[in-house]
């Protein structure tokens, strides 16, 4: 085991929806999604605390909460969410409930 990657903690949520949004519905100049999804992400980055990216796409229970109740990982990073399906909001929901932490931008 010595030799294996480390595990992710961390996920940060994509979301290309989320991008498309906001590239059509700009709210002002000096904001661009990116930077956004930076700014979230480096105090993990600064700290060597890996992290994953996961696709809101994909996102279901299994993939942050298993059967038994464990957590896929401890953080979702949800940057500048406009939009999300209400299938990722209950997913997302559950992983709080079950003892996960959330951090979003704002929207």
């Amino acid at each position: 085991m010595w030799l294996a990657a480390p595990r992710a903690r961390v996920a940060v949520v994509y979301s290309a929806d989320n991008v498309f949004a906001w590239s059509g519905q700009p709210q002002s100049d000096a904001f661009l999604f990116d930077n956004e999804a930076h700014r979230l992400y480096r105090p993990f980055w600064r700290t060597g605390v890996p992290v994953d990216v996961v696709s809101a796409d994909k996102l279901d229970a299994s993939a942050l909460v298993y059967d038994e109740g464990a957590l896929a990982y401890r953080v979702l990073v949800l940057p500048a969410p406009m939009l999300l399906a209400d299938s990722v909001l209950e997913t997302i929901e559950r992983f709080v409930e079950s003892g996960g932490s959330v951090w979003v931008g704002f929207r």
